[in-house]
């Protein structure tokens, strides 16, 4: 017997204990998250035995495999989120909101909306929103949708809107304003 072939022939791994003790060895390396090399080396066998073992287990469904991807997976998903704490972006905007109470995306919205609050306020005072939005700049559309503060259907050029949060804003700060003045 040239493959792993576990579930199917338990003679054959009898007779040869070596593909037994290879095929713990390649699960004990994929649970730690070894590569393939890395298990060949440690078995001293080429690498594309050590590929086609693992194809062999994954064809005949091998249970222990799965267990053993599964382990791999959650080393994967410590290591992802390990490294993602220590990105600078993250920390950078974890400062950020502890300094200001609000995320960075929220700021760039609200900074957004400021900067094309007389275009804004155009469109809320026409009749078809859609159309007064159609005039701007395929510039200022493009901006506003990547900030939250258009929204249309795909496929339909007519239906141009501006989102609720950002009407949300915008009355918010007409009545900070308003407040302001009185």
């Amino acid at each position: 017997m040239t493959e792993l072939n576990m579930k199917t022939d338990a003679r054959a791994l009898r007779l040869e204990p070596d593909l037994q003790e290879r095929r713990l060895i390649i699960l004990k390396g994929i649970s730690r998250d070894l590569t393939d090399r890395e298990i060949a080396a440690e078995v001293g066998v080429d690498r594309w035995t050590i590929l086609r073992d693992m194809i062999s287990m994954r064809q005949n469904n091998d249970d222990e495999l799965k267990e053993a991807v599964d382990a791999r997976d959650k080393i994967r998903d410590g290591k992802t989120a390990l490294l993602m704490q220590s990105k600078v972006h993250v920390r950078q905007e974890k400062m950020f909101f502890n300094m200001t109470g609000i995320t960075l995306q929220e700021k760039s919205f609200q900074n957004m909306v400021d900067f094309y609050m007389s275009e804004l306020r155009r469109i809320m005072k026409a009749r078809d929103q859609s159309a007064a939005i159609r005039a701007l700049s395929k510039k200022a559309r493009r901006t506003l949708l990547n900030n939250g503060i258009l929204k249309r259907q795909k496929g339909s050029s007519r239906t141009w809107r501006i989102t609720e949060s950002a009407q949300k804003y915008i009355a918010s700060l007409s009545r900070k304003n308003s407040a302001a003045t009185s």
